[in-house]
């Protein structure tokens, strides 16, 4: 029998990013700090709430162009450090998110990120503080979003070049300041 899953309410993970947002600026590591606090005192349905929102939003980025983003940003690309990168995004707020997912060439309105994989971590380090290893982990398990499977990739550069022509914004703010030595360190 197929489980139905629920739709996500994604309300309180907005609320909670853009507060801590407003209060820490770009510094991640401070904002998660905070998130940290405010997810301590939560209730166990919020830390759900927040982990099936940070998983359905890791997986609407997770879209050609914002490949194409990150490379021109960071200067090479691997799953890995593409979900940490994704993961920054989300930081930056659902506005920011939205409009770098319709247009990333809007990423160029923003500061230089690198990735940030300790987002990820959030919620599952609150459930084993509350709960233990293992039972953290079986508790985290229940926090299945709906996903859209049919979600459009779209359209990846074939090169470095076609990228930076595809989008010129976020080329002349980012690639030769970060992305260009990133890449020939990674490269050559």
């Amino acid at each position: 029998m197929k489980r139905k899953k629920k739709q996500v309410n994604d309300e309180k993970f907005w609320s909670l990013i853009e507060e801590t947002r407003n209060e820490c600026g770009n510094d991640f590591t401070k904002q998660l700090r905070l998130l940290e606090k405010q997810l301590a005192t939560s209730p166990d349905s919020d830390l759900i709430e927040y982990e099936e929102a940070l998983k359905t939003w890791l997986h609407r980025c997770d879209i050609a162009p914002l490949v194409d983003a990150m490379l021109i940003m960071y200067g090479y690309v691997s799953d890995d450090a593409f979900e940490y990168w994704r993961a920054a995004l989300l930081m930056h707020g659902q506005k920011v998110v939205s409009d770098a997912i319709r247009d990333p060439e809007t990423l160029a309105e923003q500061d230089y990120f690198e990735p940030f994989e300790e987002h990820l971590a959030l919620v599952s380090g609150e459930c084993k503080r509350r709960y233990g290893e293992e039972q953290g982990w079986e508790f985290l398990r229940s926090a299945e979003p709906e996903i859209d499977e049919d979600l459009d990739y779209g359209e990846q550069s074939e090169s470095v070049e076609e990228a930076l022509q595809t989008y010129p914004k976020l080329a002349a703010k980012f690639w030769e300041t970060y992305g260009r030595k990133n890449f020939e360190r990674v490269y050559s």
